[in-house]
């Protein structure tokens, strides 16, 4: 046996182990779409027509847009109990009707907005791609995030999970990349996770990014840290797996004080919660990595394909403490506390039921006296802010 005998107030994180609702039962289930019908839930859903992702301009070239509403069964396909979202390599004109992305005027090209490459320059689309986002009533904030995707590896191709604001301004913009992938990176096993807090414009860099931000990407733990034009840092880290062309399960832990991504239930990254606190929307996109489509223009007709999606919450109970010795025989209900406060007098010889043992509280987690753990199992401790 190993014993824990301390006696602080702990914040203490394991990491061998993931803290998703499949093994956390303090996490409960808010909403989900499961795919399983012939079309997309409108109530839960909006595609982004015309949408030109990387503004089309001579330093960010997008040669796609994703196409419109009216001919949404072509590239947004709900079938065999998946979202399907399909990128093309077809001559795409946008129609008259343009839709402003970040809230601008309709036509202004002195802003980000639908279908800016082809407003700017007269030259149409080569590509067609697909993007849904959540509606304002599917915004969340903290909680876990969760999806079951499948995607192509091909240069020139970009795949995104991730989240932004809800409203869209800058200022906290709250992006969060629950993965992305880039097209010009040679390895299907690069996933790239990303946090931004804010988008201005500069003068002195076009591109909406500081000119020496980091460009060393094409390894696994590679990390970036160069400025956004604010300059306000990125937070950029390329996790790994086993090669994303096959399913897997990605995820994503936002709570007030920190970030954590998992693959497949492991996490592969931690991050203190640099600031993203609103209610953001979810997309999922397949879109042109700008400048490296030309390396393979052929064949580019790829499908990223989505299982689910579902968005949990802790369940809480926070005017609540706990210091009870029945703590694991029925008198806790995987709600988070107040306080825990457990192995302390006769409470010192507990053998806990199961491998992990998980405690969640808002102030703190204290052990006392001859708490065992047994070998080989897990505990993870979190004091964090209820919400």
């Amino acid at each position: 046996m190993k014993k824990l005998t301390i006696i602080l107030p702990l914040f203490i994180q394991s990491y061998s182990i993931g803290q998703t609702p499949d093994v956390d039962p303090h996490y409960k289930l808010i909403w989900s779409d499961e795919f399983d019908g012939t079309e997309i839930n409108d109530d839960i859903w909006q595609t982004k027509d015309w949408v030109d992702h990387n503004a089309g301009n001579e330093y960010f070239y997008s040669p796609e847009t994703s196409k419109p509403s009216i001919t949404l069964a072509d590239n947004v396909e709900v079938s065999g109990g998946t979202l399907k979202l399909h990128f093309k390599r077809e001559t795409v004109i946008c129609g008259t009707d343009y839709n402003a992305e970040w809230g601008y005027e309709v036509n202004n090209l002195e802003n980000d907005y639908y279908c800016t490459f082809e407003q700017a320059y007269g030259i149409p689309y080569e590509f067609s791609g697909a993007q849904v986002q959540t509606k304002p009533a599917y915004q969340n904030s903290y909680g876990y995030y969760e999806a079951r995707v499948r995607m192509p590896y091909k240069f020139g191709v970009h795949n995104a999970f991730w989240t932004f604001r809800g409203t869209g301004e800058t200022g906290n913009a709250a992006e969060i990349d629950i993965f992305e992938t880039v097209g010009r990176i040679a390895n299907p096993d690069i996933i790239k996770t990303n946090v931004h807090l804010d988008y201005c414009d500069d003068d002195s860099d076009p591109t909406g990014f500081a000119l020496d931000r980091t460009k060393d990407d094409h390894f696994c733990g590679s990390t970036g840290y160069g400025d956004l034009c604010a300059g306000i840092p990125t937070r950029d880290y390329n996790a790994c797996t086993s090669n994303y062309e096959e399913w897997h399960v990605y995820g994503l832990e936002l709570t007030p004080s920190h970030i954590i991504w998992y693959i497949d239930g492991v996490p592969v990254r931690y991050l203190v919660n640099p600031g993203v606190h609103s209610n953001m929307w979810v997309r999922f996109g397949i879109v042109s990595d700008p400048n490296y489509y030309s390396t393979d223009p052929t064949n580019f007709n790829v499908i990223h394909e989505v299982d689910y999606f579902r968005f949990y919450e802790l369940d809480m109970d926070c005017a609540t403490e706990i210091n009870v010795c029945s703590f694991w025989f029925g008198g806790h209900d995987n709600k988070v506390k107040d306080r825990i406060e457990i192995g302390n007098g006769a409470c010192s010889n507990i053998q806990p039921i199961g491998s992990s043992i998980i405690l969640r509280a808002k102030e703190e987690v204290i052990i006392n006296g001859n708490f065992e753990v047994p070998l080989g199992a897990e505990l993870y401790m979190d004091a964090n802010n209820c919400y």
